[in-house]
């Protein structure tokens, strides 16, 4: 069972990027609204549960291919969803300083 992330761009929800699968890499998304960077890490644990966790403190770095998230300090559990949890939205600002509506779902 994949995790869905999807971007409402004003008119209706679109994909963002690829369905992510049991055992596969974690995405990650940053989120400047508060006034200061916040990385949040999510997946697909198994065929029952994708997470999103926010980091700590750390930092972020990232590559053409690869963003690895350093945090010392640990991840906090934002949320766990099932095939019966309502989806999760999110409210970011990106890096350029756009503002974004995000949304996760397992299926």
């Amino acid at each position: 069972m994949p995790m869905e992330v999807r971007f409402f761009d004003g008119e209706e929800w679109r994909t963002l990027g690829t369905q992510l699968n049991p055992g596969g890499r974690p995405g990650s998304l940053s989120d400047n609204s508060s006034g200061r960077r916040e990385v949040y890490v999510f997946g697909c644990k198994d065929e029952s549960n994708s997470y999103l966790y926010r980091s700590l403190g750390g930092a972020d770095i990232s590559t053409e291919a690869i963003r690895n998230v350093i945090a010392p300090d640990g991840m906090e559990v934002v949320c766990v969803l099932g095939r019966d949890t309502d989806p999760y939205e999110l409210d970011i600002l990106t890096d350029g300083g756009v503002s974004a509506k995000i949304r996760f779902r397992h299926y």
